[in-house]
């Protein structure tokens, strides 16, 4: 073998959490690949790297990879100068591409005769810049990725190649990942998506285009954001397009978010989106994705280019005939689309009806919807993006602006009254425009800090991945009115009014064993369903306990959908305060573009403090908690009675009922530290915060920090409740821990102000 690598080292410059949701610190060197481990994952690496794309134009970008390894020189190669190169397969047809160059390596002038392997080790390998705009940096971010294929090259001699690949995940970015933020104090300021500093590698897998995909792009210099946009959202819809069984389709049921996404936006389920966890999902998902790809096209000084703004209008209106998402051919064969996007409700049954007003009365309208408007290339011009339903020559990736996509998309001769079709004027927080459009930074969602109404602009979009009710302006609220756009906000309070129990229990915490021991039996009982999977999520103030069942039996309506067993999730949200369960519990029926009075309606038989149901869910609230429990997908018209909803919510209402407890005497965990957070560190260290009783913490663990560019977390506590977090740059940063108790899964965090200083 004239070739063997024994290790590849780096330094990344910008932080990236890998699968395993762990964070190496930048600036350090770091093994990336050694013969002994298998490094890959999906496409990519187990240890993924991130370089800052340099500020200036050059030929080359440096990667600071040396490449350790032994080399076997025949005597001809004797004092020559040689280097190494890396390259990739590109394309269908496999053809390769060299990728990486090392700085010239000269060899010894006196080899071993007989050839016996040397130690080698090649330095300065830098990557060819991807740039085509002259005099200007990558515009874009890019990654590469695979199974590297190594050779020494030297003139007039044979290449000595490597046997071995190595497989590699090198990524550049002009910044660091966007840390918000998500709220701000003037309208002169924009908000932003928070990433916590970090960027998450699935993310980059999914958006972070290859060099080979824009290299013959015309005039890139000038169209690099719309073409960025148009690889996003296109990437997005083939996603789901053609449907194949495994992908999301939108819920031609209820029209319900499934990803944690509201009318005003939310915080992202990414790593359920990137395993297609939930088999259905609605506009506000798809709008919360596609503002999630705009969050990561940033300038040097961090601001996001295409300044994207969510739009959530309400009333929408009747959609003229496209392709709804997940719905094309084969799954929704019925010509020439759909343009009635409640089909699966048994009132209007059919995807497709005449349009206008002939076929108004057996249809459904969006009752509101959500889309996402840019700024691409032209600074006048803003544009929408949205893979809701495509409709000629497919999915909006920002040509349209506003007025045309309504003209494009709205049945207007369906509604001649106008009742069901919403304007396109903005609302003003302050009112007065008799806008059907709710968007930053004219309209906020409004809050309150210490019972007080606050100043400034909450962010109406995504603003984070992964977190879990309540929504940030939700946690700062401690008063009604609840915080959503005024007509969505009526509809709220009258819902939670139809279902208050008028037996009314006494508000107390919930003391109950919350472990799958003990809530199986309730749910299953003596039924067929079986377990397929539970999860569990924290954060500040919150826990969600997630427990997913199926029942294998068939969907005999055959409409075209993914014949597979239904599946019933359960979740259980536990909080530190009262409101917040009635304020989660607004926020899930923020999720529905279905009328939300049409939509819910009390139960026979209430349970908890209120409870309401749809055609396929059961909601209740009772003391700290909200349970919410759901059919997921499309489940048969002829359910058998393991799907009795309302018997499973009156199990566990019984069984939370059965086990309160006063606030100052239930089970919570113990938050102590072994020692004292610091308040000052130095950029560049490391720094641990060790807690005392870790057993009496739940497996998953959760933190957060107010500035991602100050201080970024490590990831989730070790086994013996260490929080490792890195200083990357001067500032101040709050950090909080949250954990939950292992049995009754009550939350609990605490927040630490920690300055970095040079």
């Amino acid at each position: 073998m004239a070739l063997v690598i024994v290790t590849i080292t780096t330094v990344p410059q910008l932080v990236v959490e890998n699968s395993d949701w762990e964070v190496k610190k930048p600036g350090v060197k770091l093994v990336i690949w050694d013969p002994s481990s298998d490094y890959r994952d999906g496409d990519g690496s187990k240890q993924p790297v991130a370089y800052q794309t340099p500020g200036d134009e050059k030929p080359t970008y440096p990667t600071g990879l040396v490449v350790d390894c032994f080399c076997t020189f025949p005597v001809a190669y004797a004092g020559k100068q040689c280097t190494a190169i890396a390259s990739l397969p590109i394309g269908a047809g496999g053809g390769l591409v060299t990728v990486l160059t090392s700085a010239t390596f000269l060899i010894p002038a006196s080899l071993p005769n007989p050839p016996t392997p040397i130690p080698v080790s090649f330095k300065g390998l830098t990557i060819a810049s991807p740039s085509t705009i002259p005099d200007d940096p990558c515009p874009v971010p890019f990654r590469w990725a695979g199974d590297f294929q190594w050779a020494i090259k030297t003139a007039g001699l044979p290449d000595l190649d490597a046997p071995l690949s190595t497989r590699l995940e090198l990524c550049w970015a002009v910044a660091a990942a966007p840390s918000g933020p998500s709220w701000v104090p003037h309208s002169f300021m924009r908000t932003q998506l928070d990433l916590q500093g970090k960027y998450p590698i699935s993310l980059l897998r999914w958006f972070f285009p290859s060099p080979p995909e824009f290299a013959g792009v015309a005039n890139f210099d000038i169209n690099y954001k719309s073409w960025y946009a148009r690889r996003s959202i296109m990437k997005i819809w083939d996603w789901g397009n053609p449907h194949a069984g495994t992908r999301p389709q939108y819920d031609a049921d209820s029209g319900a978010s499934k990803y944690n996404m509201g009318a005003c936006g939310g915080s992202f389920e990414w790593d359920e989106w990137v395993t297609a966890d939930y088999p259905t999902l609605n506009c506000y998902d798809l709008a919360g994705i596609s503002q999630l790809s705009c969050g990561l096209l940033v300038a040097d000084y961090g601001d996001e280019l295409l300044d994207s703004r969510w739009v959530f209008q309400t009333p929408n209106g009747y959609p003229l005939t496209g392709t709804l998402y997940g719905w094309g051919a084969p799954t929704c064969p019925n010509p020439p689309g759909v343009n009635n996007p409640f089909f699966r409700r048994p009132l209007y049954p059919q995807p497709w009806v005449q349009p206008g007003l002939a076929g108004a009365n057996l249809r459904s309208p969006f009752g509101n919807h959500a889309w996402v408007e840019v700024t691409l290339d032209d600074p006048m011009h803003r544009g929408v993006l949205d893979t809701t339903l495509a409709v000629p020559p497919g999915p909006d990736v920002g040509t349209r602006t506003r007025n045309q996509y309504a003209v494009d998309h709205i049945d207007y001769p369906a509604d001649p009254t106008g009742a069901k079709t919403g304007n396109l004027v903005n609302v003003l927080t302050a009112g007065g425009t008799g806008g059907n459009c709710y968007t930053n930074n004219e309209f906020s969602l409004p809050f309150t800090v210490g019972g007080a109404p606050a100043a400034g602009i909450a962010r109406v979009g995504v603003y984070s991945i992964n977190d879990i009710n309540p929504m940030k302006p939700l946690s700062r609220t401690t008063t009604v009115p609840f915080p959503a756009p005024p007509p969505i906000q009526a509809e709220i309070e009258a819902v939670i009014t139809r279902g208050t129990n008028p037996d009314l229990p006494d508000r107390v915490i919930n003391d109950a064993t919350l472990d799958e021991a003990s809530l199986l039996p309730l749910v299953i009982g003596e039924t067929s369903l079986q377990q397929s999977k539970s999860d569990l999520k924290i954060s500040a103030g919150a826990t969600r306990l997630q427990l997913r069942l199926r029942e294998s039996q068939q969907d005999p309506d055959n409409l075209g959908v993914q014949a597979i067993a239904t599946e019933v999730l359960i979740r259980i949200h536990t909080y530190e305060h009262f409101e917040h369960a009635i304020y989660s519990l607004g926020a899930e029926f923020m999720k529905y573009q279905t009328s939300i009075s049409d939509t819910f309606s009390a139960l026979q038989n209430p349970v908890g403090a209120i409870s309401v149901k749809t055609s396929t869910s059961v909601l209740f609230v009772r003391g700290n908690s909200l349970v919410v429990i759901e059919l997921l997908g499309f489940p048969p018209a002829n359910r058998s009675a393991a799907l009795d909803l309302e018997a499973m919510a009156q199990r566990i209402d019984t069984y939370l009922a059965e086990n309160p407890a006063q606030p100052s005497g239930h089970r919570r965990p113990n938050l102590r530290l072994h020692h004292a957070a610091p308040t000052t560190v130095h950029v560049g260290e490391s720094f641990s915060l060790k807690l005392q009783d870790v057993d009496s913490l739940a497996r998953q663990t959760y933190t957060h920090t107010s500035n991602g560019r100050v201080i970024v977390s490590a990831g989730k506590a070790d086994a013996s409740g260490v929080f490792t977090f890195h200083a990357i740059a001067p500032g101040t940063a709050e950090i909080t821990l949250s954990v939950a108790h292992h049995e009754t899964l009550h939350p609990a965090h605490e927040m630490y102000i920690i300055e970095v200083v040079e």
